[in-house]
């Protein structure tokens, strides 16, 4: 019962994660689509965890949004809703 424990905490903060990503990146596709710029925290632009893990989880599920540029001309409210 405690192994069972263990991997249903650790499903549910798996999941946690990967439904924060799928916010984050619907975020960035619409900051992207009102010209803005996000910068994330792997600036060697070497993408981090292993090929087959990133296909499975996303592409950036290993890395964080430590930057997003905005251009004052196209931003307004409807573009600052996600």
């Amino acid at each position: 019962m405690i192994l069972t424990l263990l991997l249903a905490v650790g499903c549910a903060l798996l999941g946690r994660k990967i439904e924060l990503k799928r916010k984050e990146r619907d975020a960035v596709a619409a900051i992207i689509k009102i010209g803005g710029i996000v910068v994330y925290d792997n600036l060697d632009k070497k993408p981090a965890g292993p090929d087959w893990l990133r296909a499975l989880l996303g592409e950036n599920f290993f890395t964080e949004v430590v930057e997003v540029q905005l251009s004052r001309g196209n931003v307004n409210n409807d573009g600052l809703k996600n």
